[in-house]
């Protein structure tokens, strides 16, 4: 089954553009080019990961063992998630410009925070 992002409340994002702290972001995190390059060499080698998988199951390899790499993809993926987080923190939160502003952001991270906690 193909991934369906989950709308906010019974609306679709597109259709809270206007409000929706989320998607109405003032502007697109530019992250330094060394940075990106880390978060791309992370997602290839995690894209080299499911795909390894991917044969290991068309192999019909030992269930443990395709477990053990599902486990090791998870992981290498959670450790992403974190590292993205930890970015938006320090460069989107951190520089604010008053108190208001600080608090919608940490708001809009919460509520995603909850979707991937889920």
């Amino acid at each position: 089954m193909p991934y369906t992002p989950t709308p906010h409340a019974e609306t679709t994002c597109r259709q809270l553009m206007q409000n929706c702290s989320i998607c109405n972001m003032k502007s697109k995190p530019v992250r330094p080019g060394l940075e990106k390059r880390a978060l791309v060499v992370r997602l290839r080698k995690i894209k080299g990961q499911v795909e390894a998988i991917q044969r290991m199951v068309e192999s019909d390899a030992d269930t443990p063992d395709v477990l053990m790499q599902v486990v090791s993809a998870r992981q290498a993926l959670k450790s992403f998630s974190e590292e993205v987080i930890a970015s938006h923190l320090k460069e989107c939160i951190g520089g604010t410009t008053s108190q208001a502003e600080g608090r919608s952001e940490i708001r809009a991270l919460l509520e995603v925070l909850k979707r991937y906690a889920s």
